[in-house]
C-alpha cells in the first residue's frame, strides 16, 4: 500500500514537472520571439479580418468575418464587445498555436524517465518548432494555425494512453477533438487537407490494440473520430444559418466563383477572349477591373458574371477545373519538394525521420511497418499531388504539410521509443543538429522579412493616418497598392472605425463591404466616385490610373483626375489621393 502510495505520489511529480518543463520553454521561446522580431499579421487578410471582428470595418464588432466559420467568429466579437481595446484576434492567432506546441512539448516529456531528461524533452520539443517555424511564429497567418492545432491533436491523439472502455478513451481525448474542431473553424479547407493524416494516426493506434476488432475498439476509436465530425457538421449547420440570407448566399456565390478565378484558374486576358466578353456585356476599359482587381467600382461585374468567367476558364481547360498543372511537371515539382533546399529544413526532417522509424521498426520486430510506412507516403503523395494539381503552393500551405507529416513522424517514433527506452536523446541531438545547420537561413529570412516589413509599413502608417485626420471623407484604395501592407498584432492598436476600404479584394460585393461604404454615404461607387466631393481613390505612385480614367471615357463620362494630397515619407512621394472631376 505504501509503495504505491509512493508510485502514485511520484507520477503525480513527473506530471507536475512535464506542465513546469513544458510551460517553461514555451514562456521562453515567446519572450525571445517578443524581444528579438514581435509578432505581425502575415498578410492583410488577417488585418481585414481582424477589422471585422473588432468592429473598425463597419462600426461595430461583426462575427460574420467570411474566412472562418461563424461559431468561432462570433466569439472573437464577442469579446471585443465587451472589452474593445484589447487586441483578441492576435491573441487568439498567438495562443492557438502557442497551446498547441505547448500540448507537443508536454506530452513529449512523457517519453522521459528522468527529471533532467523532462527538461529535455521539452526544450528540444520547443527548438525544434522555433527553429523551423520561427517566420511562422513572428508573421501569424490563420491557415498556419489551423495547421499547428491539427498537428497537436495528432500527436496528442497517437500519444497518448490506450483505454479498455470507451468512454474513458474518448474523453482522454477530447483535448484532440477539440483541437481538430477549433482548427476546421478557423481554416475549413486547411483542416480538411489534413484531416487524412489524422484519421491514418487513428487506424496505426487502433492496429496496435491487443485485440483490433473488439466492440469496445470499435466504439472507442470510431466515437472520436466521430465526436469530431459531428462537431464539425453542427459548425457548419450553424454557419449556414448566420449567413443565410439571401444577400449572404449571393455573396458567397461571387466569392467561391472568385476564388476559383483568382487563385487557381486565372481570369482571361480581353485580348484573344472579346468574344467571351462581348457575351458577357464587358468592354475592353470594364474587364480591366478584373485584371488590377478593382472590380467593386462595377456592378456589372457581379455573381452572375464571375461564374460565368469560372465556367469559360474550365471549359478553355477542357472542362478539367483540377489539372491545373500537366502531371508530368507535378511529379517533378513533387521530387523537387523532397530533394531541394527550397523546402529545407522540412524535407530534411521527414526523409530522416522515415530512415529512424524504419531502423526503429527493424530493431523492434514491428512488421507492420511494412504498411504503415507505405500508407503514410500514400497519403503525403496525394495531398501534395492535390495541391501541385490545382497549382496552389503557398508556404502557408506546403509548410502546413511538413509540420503536420514531421509532427505524425515523431509521435510513431515515440511510439517505438515506448517500446523500448534507449538512445532517444542521441537521436533527438542529432535531429537538433540538422534544424541547427538551417537555423542562420531561418533566421536571416526572418530578419529580412522584419526589416523590409518595417520599412514598407511606414508608409502604410502614414496613409492611415492621414486617413484618421480626414474621418468625414470615404477613401477607396487600388488593391495591388495595399498587397505588401501588413501591421503589428500588439502595437499600434486602434479599434476605431476606417474610413477606407479597397476597390476588390475578397470582401467587395458583400453585405458588409457595402455596410462599411454606406457610414459614409456611398452607395453606387462608381458614380459617387466623381459626384461626391468626399470619396477619393488612393493609390501607390508606380501604379498609374490612366485605367481609371478611359473606364470612365468608355462609360461616356469625361473625367479628370487631380492629385488632391500626396502621402510623403523620408522625402518621397508614396502614395497619391485622387480626386475625381
Amino acid at each position: 500500500m505504501e509503495k504505491n502510495g509512493r508510485l502514485s505520489k511520484q507520477m503525480k511529480t513527473e506530471k507536475v514537472l512535464g506542465y513546469l518543463a513544458a510551460a517553461g520553454t514555451i514562456g521562453i521561446l515567446m519572450l525571445f520571439l517578443a524581444i528579438f522580431f514581435d509578432y505581425y499579421y502575415c498578410m492583410n487578410d488577417d488585418t481585414v479580418m481582424r477589422d471585422l471582428l473588432c468592429g473598425s470595418y463597419t462600426g461595430t464588432p461583426e462575427g460574420r468575418n467570411i474566412q472562418m466559420l461563424y461559431p468561432v467568429g462570433a466569439l472573437i466579437s464577442l469579446f471585443y464587445r465587451i472589452f474593445p481595446k484589447v487586441p483578441w484576434y492576435g491573441l487568439f492567432l498567438c495562443g492557438c498555436q502557442f497551446l498547441s506546441l505547448y500540448l507537443i512539448s508536454f506530452r513529449a516529456t512523457k517519453f522521459a524517465d528522468a527529471s533532467w531528461k523532462k527538461i529535455a524533452a521539452a526544450f528540444i520539443a520547443v527548438f525544434l518548432a522555433g527553429g523551423t517555424l520561427l517566420c511562422e511564429l513572428v508573421f501569424v497567418q490563420y491557415t498556419m494555425t489551423c495547421s499547428l492545432l491539427m498537428a497537436a491533436a495528432v500527436f496528442w491523439f497517437y500519444t497518448g494512453d490506450s483505454f479498455n472502455n470507451a468512454a474513458g478513451f474518448i474523453k482522454a481525448n477530447g483535448i484532440s477533438i477539440g483541437l481538430v474542431v477549433l482548427a476546421f473553424l478557423i481554416r475549413t479547407e486547411m483542416a480538411l487537407l489534413l484531416f487524412p493524416f489524422l484519421l491514418a494516426a487513428g487506424l496505426y493506434k487502433w492496429a496496435g490494440e491487443e485485440k483490433i476488432f473488439t466492440k469496445v475498439n470499435c466504439v472507442k476509436y470510431l466515437g472520436v473520430i466521430g465526436s469530431a465530425v459531428l462537431c464539425m457538421g453542427a459548425s457548419v449547420l450553424i454557419n449556414k444559418a448566420a449567413y443565410g440570407s439571401e444577400e449572404w448566399k449571393d455573396f458567397y456565390r461571387f466569392f467561391d466563383a472568385r476564388t476559383e478565378v483568382y487563385d487557381f484558374l486565372g481570369y482571361p486576358n480581353f485580348e484573344g477572349n472579346e468574344e467571351f466578353y462581348e457575351e458577357a456585356g464587358l468592354t475592353a476599359q470594364e474587364a480591366e477591373l478584373l485584371a488590377n482587381y478593382n472590380f467593386a467600382l462595377d456592378e456589372k461585374i457581379d455573381v452572375e458574371l464571375m461564374e460565368r468567367t469560372a465556367a469559360y476558364q474550365k471549359e478553355k481547360r477542357g472542362g478539367n477545373a483540377l489539372f491545373l498543372t500537366k502531371p508530368a511537371d507535378a511529379l517533378w515539382i513533387y521530387r523537387h519538394s523532397l530533394l531541394s533546399r527550397e523546402f529545407m529544413p522540412y524535407n530534411a526532417l521527414v526523409l530522416f525521420l522515415y530512415v529512424l522509424i524504419l531502423f526503429a521498426a527493424i530493431g523492434n520486430k514491428d512488421k507492420s511497418y511494412f504498411w504503415r510506412l507505405p500508407l503514410l507516403l500514400f497519403i503525403r503523395s496525394v495531398c501534395w499531388m492535390y495541391i501541385i494539381l490545382r497549382n496552389r503552393m503557398p508556404e502557408r500551405i506546403t509548410h502546413g504539410l511538413f509540420l503536420m507529416e514531421t509532427v505524425l513522424l515523431f509521435a510513431l517514433l515515440a511510439g517505438e521509443w515506448k517500446k523500448k527506452k534507449a538512445g532517444w536523446l542521441t537521436v533527438m541531438a542529432i535531429v537538433c543538429i540538422i534544424v541547427a545547420l538551417n537555423l542562420p537561413a531561418v533566421w536571416n529570412k526572418a530578419e529580412t522579412e522584419k526589416a523590409y516589413r518595417n520599412e514598407v509599413n511606414r508608409e502604410w502608417l502614414a496613409l492611415t493616418d492621414h486617413f484618421k485626420e480626414n474621418q468625414d471623407n470615404f477613401y477607396l484604395i487600388d488593391v495591388y497598392s495595399t498587397v505588401d501592407y501588413t501591421e503589428k498584432m500588439f502595437a499600434d492598436v486602434d479599434h476605431s472605425y476606417r474610413n477606407f476600404d479597397l476597390c476588390g479584394g475578397w470582401t467587395a460585393k458583400s453585405p458588409v463591404y457595402r455596410q462599411k461604404a454606406a457610414k459614409r454615404g456611398v452607395g453606387d461607387i462608381e458614380k459617387d466616385l466623381v459626384e461626391k466631393d468626399h470619396v477619393f481613390f488612393v493609390s501607390k505612385t508606380n501604379r498609374d490610373v490612366v485605367w481609371l480614367e478611359e473606364y470612365y471615357a468608355a462609360k461616356g463620362r469625361e473625367i479628370k483626375i487631380e492629385a488632391a494630397e500626396e502621402i510623403v515619407v523620408n522625402g518621397e512621394v508614396r502614395f497619391v489621393i485622387y480626386r475625381l472631376l
